[in-house]
Order: structure tokens, then sequence, then C-alpha cells
């Protein structure tokens, strides 16, 4: 069972309030939804399948209907500055 504070935390991400809802409840238990550590929770997707991600992307699959979001292009390059050195990364999402 997960602690009020993570269901608050979920809450804010999904709604935008950390009103906890029945509706959320009910998505939380069907999708046998849990934070696994501090930043990492486990969810199964609409084809059985366990998941795993950030609150985000977690957020992103409830406001989705509970699918999942699929890549259906090619990945933009991400330049990024690392201590003031620009460093040229694929943006995959981490």
């Amino acid at each position: 069972m997960m602690m009020k504070k993570q269901l608050e935390k979920l809450a804010q991400r999904v709604n935008g309030s950390i009103t906890i809802t029945d509706e959320l409840m009910a998505t939380v238990t069907n999708h046998n939804i849990r934070q696994d550590t501090d930043v990492c929770w486990e969810w199964t997707d609409e084809n059985g399948k366990a998941t795993c991600g950030g609150v985000g992307a977690l957020a992103n699959f409830i406001n989705n209907d509970c699918k999942t979001i699929r890549w259906v292009g090619t990945r933009n390059h991400m330049r990024l500055a690392v201590n003031g050195t620009p460093v040229w990364t694929t943006a995959n999402g981490g």
C-alpha cells in the first residue's frame, strides 16, 4: 500500500492538486502503481507489462488514459553545457 505522501506527490503531478481522488486510487490499484525508490515508480502498462520511470513519466501515462506514449520519430540532438564545456548528446530523456 502506498503512503499518503507518495499519493499526494502523484496527485500533484497528475491533477495539479494534492487531492487524492477516487479515480486516482482506482488507477493506482488497477495498474499496481508503487514507488520503488525516491525517484523511481513502477506500474503495469496497458499490455500487462511492468514498467518503471519517474513521477513525470507515470503522470504522462495516467493523463494519456493509461496508455504508454511511444516515440514515433527520430530523436533530436541537444547541446548541453557541462562545467561551461559544450557537450552534444541525444535527447533521450536521461
